[in-house]
């Protein structure tokens, strides 16, 4: 079967795959060698500083920028910032997308409004003391359907099937899977949604499928991430509403300050986080507001891939996850400069709608950005359920195990793109 995605505002039909790394190392999670200075980004592996100095530039390239303060945008990035305070796995190595089969290449509803529907995933009953934890967005629009979903705190390097199911969470546990044509009864891959992943080794994964031509329907209710350790049971569920669509749909967060943080004197720094994924636009906006930070300071911002229990956030999202280098028109960047009381705030907009991956926002030491000061969660509603906490001690003592700072593995997104 044929696979085909569409990356908004950046790659125009590609053919994607979800990763099935295993112990390999994908070179697209690395951000090793990057920029520095007002436009910086960190490492996913907080060792690589030297590295990153040696192709450091205090410039941001060619990029227009938009701004009140020293803030950045690029390419189709619009940045503003100031300082006023104010139950089968199906193929593993794909992530599917699909055509019309079984579905409509239309709507018929001349009044149709796209939307975007999404919650935070829960154990079902079997699973109800779970740590894993995640949500998923689905996306509903004229020409067809797209499902992504981040999930942590699972098995590491292991095939987790994932599907949108017909019922809600607590309605026989979601019921059956979603058909894009309800006469068919067999369970044909190309004829349901099945966002499957596989986890790197931090046990997180990141699922994504788009269909094109097939506008979801409102008995696309759920969606359920089965336990391939237990015959494929149903473990994790989160429920859709779209009888309630949300435009934009929204996810928010409070900081947690880390270890580079706290040893810098920052302990009573706070920062406020609220994405918005504009489905009528395509586009995505990062607002970020802080306190509490070095007076008159520029500090690197980027939204992250993993939720701050693992990694500290992980590495940097990408828009098209096929490109390893760190680039800003390729990632989601807000950098603050901070006024005289040490607040600041932050905005960015880029034409393209964020994957559920993009889960956490890190702020970055300015004089070492391999350092980071802080991370916030981003998830539906503000709080993630059946979130580990962080502990500073802990996270200190894993950084001197592993003679220095250097943090987990990256995620493992989906497989290399390929074109048709």
């Amino acid at each position: 079967m044929t696979a085909r995605s569409h990356i908004l505002g950046l790659v125009p039909a590609l053919l994607l795959g979800v990763s099935s790394c295993g112990g390999e190392s994908d070179a697209s999670d690395t951000n090793d060698t990057e920029p520095t200075g007002t436009s910086a980004a960190d490492s996913t592996s907080e060792t690589s500083a030297a590295s990153e100095a040696t192709e450091a530039s205090t410039s941001t390239g060619n990029e227009s920028t938009s701004s009140s303060g020293s803030s950045t945008g690029g390419g189709s990035t619009t940045t503003e910032a100031s300082t006023d305070g104010s139950s089968s796995a199906g193929d593993d190595s794909e992530a599917s997308s699909r055509g019309s089969t079984g579905g409509s290449d239309s709507t018929g509803d001349p009044e149709f409004e796209p939307y975007a529907v999404g919650g935070a995933f829960v154990g079902l009953p079997d699973y109800a003391d779970t740590e894993a934890r995640g949500f998923g967005i689905l996306i509903r629009r004229a020409g067809g359907t797209e499902v992504s979903v981040g999930v942590a705190g699972l098995m590491p390097d292991t095939a987790y099937p994932a599907h949108v199911h017909n019922q809600a969470c607590d309605d026989e546990s979601a019921g059956p899977h979603y058909k894009l044509d309800p006469e068919i009864e067999d369970t044909v891959e190309d004829n349901e949604i099945w966002p499957a992943f596989t986890t790197n080794a931090n046990g997180v994964g990141h699922g994504f499928i788009e269909v094109p031509g097939h506008v979801a329907r409102e008995d696309a209710v759920s969606i359920v991430v089965h336990d391939p350790m237990a015959d494929n049971a149903k473990m994790l569920c989160l429920d859709l509403v779209p009888s309630s669509p949300m435009d934009p749909f929204v996810t928010s967060g409070t900081a947690t300050v880390l270890e580079g943080g706290m040893d810098l004197g920052f302990e009573d720094m706070t920062a406020s986080v609220e994405m918005e994924r504009s489905v009528e636009t395509g586009m995505t906006t990062v607002t970020l507001e802080v306190t509490g930070l070095d007076a008159e300071e520029t500090y690197a911002v980027h939204v992250h891939d993993q939720d701050c229990s693992l990694g500290s956030g992980g590495g940097h999202y990408k828009i098209d996850y096929e490109v390893a280098e760190a680039l800003e028109e390729n990632e989601i960047w807000l950098p603050i400069t901070t006024q005289a009381d040490g607040s600041g705030t932050s905005e960015v907009t880029v034409d393209h709608l964020a994957r559920a991956e993009a889960m956490a926002l890190v702020i970055h030491n300015p004089d070492d950005t391999g350092t980071r000061i802080a991370c916030v969660d981003l998830w539906p509603g503000g709080e993630a359920p059946n979130r580990l906490a962080l502990d500073v001690g802990s996270l200190r003592l894993r950084a001197s195990a592993s003679g220095g700072d250097a943090a987990p593995p990256p995620p493992c997104h989906m497989a290399a793109a390929k074109k048709p």
